[in-house]
C-alpha cells in the first residue's frame, strides 16, 4: 500500500471517534445543567455534539485533499496543454501547405 493511501486510511480511522482537545464533555455537561436542562438532556447534547464534530474535517484532511486536487489540475493543465499543441501544429500545417499551393498555383506575370 502506497504511503498517501495509508495516510487517508489513517485519517479516516483516527476521525471516527476524535473529540477536538479543547472540547471538554464533561465541563459542557455540568454547565447544562447549570442551565436546568436534565441529566439526561445534558448528556445526549453533548453525545450530539461530539459526534457532530467527529465528522469535521481536519487542517491534514483538508492538506491532503489540496495536494490531491493540486496533483488533478495539474495533470488536466498537462493534457490540455498537449492538446493546445497538437492543435496549434495542426493549424500551422494546414496554413503553410495552403501557402505553398498558392504560391505554386499563382498565375504568372
Amino acid at each position: 500500500m502506497n504511503p498517501s493511501a495509508k495516510r487517508s486510511e489513517a485519517t479516516t480511522d483516527a476521525r471516527k471517534k476524535v473529540t477536538p482537545p479543547n472540547f471538554d464533555t464533561l465541563r459542557a455537561v455540568k454547565n447544562l445543567k447549570k442551565a436546568e436542562f436534565g441529566d439526561k438532556q445534558a448528556v445526549t447534547l453533548v453525545e450530539t455534539l461530539q459526534d457532530a464534530q467527529s465528522e469535521l474535517a481536519t487542517k491534514a484532511d483538508l492538506a491532503e485533499m489540496e495536494f490531491r486536487l493540486r496533483g488533478e489540475m495539474e495533470a488536466r493543465f498537462n493534457k490540455l496543454s498537449w492538446h493546445i499543441l497538437a492543435v496549434a501544429g495542426g493549424a500551422t500545417g494546414t496554413i503553410t501547405g495552403i501557402l505553398t499551393l498558392v504560391i505554386l498555383f499563382a498565375p504568372a506575370k
